[in-house]
């Protein structure tokens, strides 16, 4: 599974790399891999991805309070939140470099939803900290780290996940902030908050 292009890919590899450098290290696994194509650290090229800041774009929505006393339409809410898909899945679909939302909204106050789309950084789900990785030549990668050890496995925006070698890396470290895009990253207005909030609520 991990040679072909297909969904398993990023799993399988995780799984072979994890084995391979703890539990199955006595096997040295590394040169098949190398061998098949799979891994081999020489060859890796890496991207450089780099998260927005929130901060960089003024927040010009009202205050959460302001925003809940719009009426939200859920119908309108579902259709914005396939720009949330980058980064969670819901309903099956999207990338899991966040949580899923499926259910999620049903146990959250509207504020809470809402400052979580306005502000993201403001609370970090547990499991989901951003990392920082700055390669040796100049680059960095901000992402979800899914395996923490050499070879070190990151996914990050729309579910780009690199293999980045150990030796490659400058750096590494935890950041301050979500990986999440804010509502006024992502274009949204006070309507859009409150239609995303009322489908969340129902989803």
């Amino acid at each position: 599974l991990a040679q072909l292009d297909n969904p398993l890919k990023a799993g399988a590899t995780w799984w072979l790399l994890n084995r391979a450098s703890n539990e199955w290290e006595s096997f040295d696994l590394m040169p098949e891999l190398k061998d098949r194509g799979i891994y081999d650290p020489s060859k890796i090229v890496l991207q450089e991805i780099i998260a927005p800041d929130p901060a960089s774009v003024p927040n010009n929505l009202p205050p959460v309070a302001e925003i809940l006393k719009l009426t939200g339409d859920p119908e309108r809410g579902k259709v914005t939140s396939q720009r949330c898909q980058l980064c969670h899945q819901i309903g099956g679909i999207g990338v899991e470099v966040g949580p899923g939302l499926d259910g999620w909204g049903r146990g959250q106050t509207a504020e809470v939803i809402a400052n979580a789309i306005i502000n993201p950084s403001s609370d970090i789900a547990h499991g989901y900290d951003a990392t920082e990785i700055k390669t040796k030549d100049g680059k960095t990668i901000h992402g979800l780290l899914i395996k923490d050890s050499n070879p070190f496995i990151i996914v990050s925006m729309g579910g780009v996940t690199q293999i980045v070698p150990g030796g490659k890396i400058e750096s590494r470290k935890k950041m301050d902030r979500s990986l999440m895009m804010s509502a006024a990253q992502l274009g949204l207005g006070a309507q859009d908050v409150a239609d995303l909030v009322a489908f969340l609520k129902a989803n």
